[in-house]
């Protein structure tokens, strides 16, 4: 990477974060510092930390910093969203010739505020899709890496129990017991499950997935379908869309953020229309 940058751009720092905290704060650092453009190399959650740190007290630190996206780490769901419709062959292009494109951010905030909240540019869940995502990071190295979503799912699908949730959607309110609703502002999560069916990352709503229970062995039989896109018609998933959400629920269900998990019900998710600068492929 370094001799490719160097040769494409000429003039580039690199720094290694400790961590989650330590990416936010070396990005905000950077950005202050007046650098323009960020690459976050990793996966998910690496763009989701570096996302964080574009952001400070609310407000963008330098509007008019962009953001590249990787394929790196373990995940790369935001990275797929951007290059949909695009035959990318290294994300290393995208450095040097490449398309600003705004896109929007979702922020996620809890009830209790104990903890505190997240800005986040795929999707938020709450319920089966937190527990997947713990059972992920609990995984063997040994098992490969795109197993690492699938088999947590395919167990998920007979151990887990619906929880009643109120779901306030601008101004329309939804009460289900569910195994888990999904807020999508990219296309794909879970290593391509494609939950973002109709979803722009630039057009100012989120689409919400809503997952009830069903019979474990219909869902199982029915789970390719989350990846080709063909589950409209399965049994126990609803759509909606919203530029404004909370998420309520008697029992807490634990929550995920591009990946990550965070806090539990009850939550807030609030849209900030094209906030972020991000490098897409060019037309």
């Amino acid at each position: 990477m370094e001799k490719y940058f160097q040769s494409a751009i000429g003039s580039f720092e690199y720094v290694l974060p400790e961590g989650r905290d330590d990416a936010i704060r070396l990005t905000r650092e950077s950005l202050k510092e007046g650098f323009n453009r960020i690459i976050a190399v990793g996966g998910d959650g690496t763009v989701n930390a570096v996302v964080n740190g574009f952001f400070e007290n609310g407000k963008p630190i330098n509007s008019g910093a962009s953001l590249v996206v990787t394929r790196e780490g373990s995940g790369w769901d935001y990275y797929s969203s951007i290059t949909k419709y695009k035959n990318t062959r290294n994300w290393m292009e995208l450095v040097a010739d490449s398309e600003v494109r705004a896109v929007d951010v979702g922020y996620a905030s809890y009830g209790d505020h104990a903890m505190a909240g997240q800005y986040f540019v795929n999707m938020a869940s709450i319920g089966l899709t937190a527990e997947i995502v713990e059972k992920k990071e609990k995984a063997s190295d040994l098992i490969h890496i795109n197993l690492r979503y699938i088999l947590p799912t395919m167990i998920g699908l007979f151990e887990a129990h619906p929880k009643e949730v109120e779901i306030v959607m601008d101004k329309e309110t939804v009460r289900r017991e569910v195994l888990a609703v999904t807020v999508s502002k990219g296309s794909y999560a879970g290593n391509g499950m494609n939950f973002g069916l109709n979803v722009a990352l630039d057009d100012g709503r989120f689409e919400i997935t809503v997952i009830e229970k069903s019979n474990p062995f219909y869902m199982l039989y029915s789970l390719g379908k989350l990846f080709t896109g063909n589950y409209l018609s399965v049994r126990g998933i609803s759509k909606y869309s919203a530029k404004r959400l909370e998420l309520r629920a008697p029992k807490p269900l634990g929550s995920e953020i591009d990946g990550e998990l965070y806090g539990s019900t009850d939550m807030m998710i609030d849209l900030l229309p094209k906030a972020l600068n991000v490098c897409f492929p060019m037309k």
